[in-house]
């Protein structure tokens, strides 16, 4: 969130499709979600930093991998990883804390793959509600997750920057 993407300049190869195996019927019937690996970390930081004004760092994600009450899992199709979801939980409450999805891939149903992924991960831990933030001003992820079940409980004033923007903080019953 506080930091640009580090490191050399950006290689979109690493995101792009590579695989040359074609695509027959529902894209969906060759998505798999998996845990995060180490190796992941650059991809899944290059996704991060073409979807977001101020991006995590790679050492962001890594540090939540290694925080045993969060989870990391990413969406894998033919080989690449297309998108992935960060979640965290205390007591009874979950949070996503931060989801995207190559936008090459987006509205074809990944995202919600990804947050029923969590939220099946979450009920393994007791978890009994989530919450997460969104921009005001993004229409498309409020009415996509008043779509899957979440609701509209109150608004952050302020929480973004870059631009400086309120958050509408949506909860679901899990």
């Amino acid at each position: 969130m506080w930091a640009a993407f580090h490191g050399s300049p950006l290689d979109l190869s690493i995101i792009l499709p590579i695989s040359n195996k074609p695509a027959i019927g529902d894209p969906l019937q060759y998505l798999s979600v998996r845990e995060i690996r180490t190796e992941d970390l650059d991809t899944v930081t290059a996704i991060e930093s073409l979807s977001f004004s101020r991006p995590w760092t790679r050492n962001m994600f890594y540090q939540e991998m290694g925080n045993p009450r969060s989870f990391i899992r990413v969406a894998e199709l033919n080989g690449n990883i297309i998108g992935y979801i960060c979640a965290s939980f205390v007591l009874d409450e979950g949070h996503i804390l931060d989801i995207a999805v190559n936008s090459l891939y987006r509205k074809k149903g990944i995202a919600t793959v990804l947050v029923n992924d969590v939220l099946s991960n979450l009920r393994k831990f007791g978890i009994k509600r989530i919450f997460l933030e969104v921009r005001v001003s993004n229409r498309s992820a409020l009415s996509f997750y008043e779509k899957i079940g979440f609701e509209s409980i109150g608004s952050r004033k302020d929480y973004y920057r870059d631009p400086v923007e309120d958050a509408v903080t949506m909860s679901c019953d899990i």
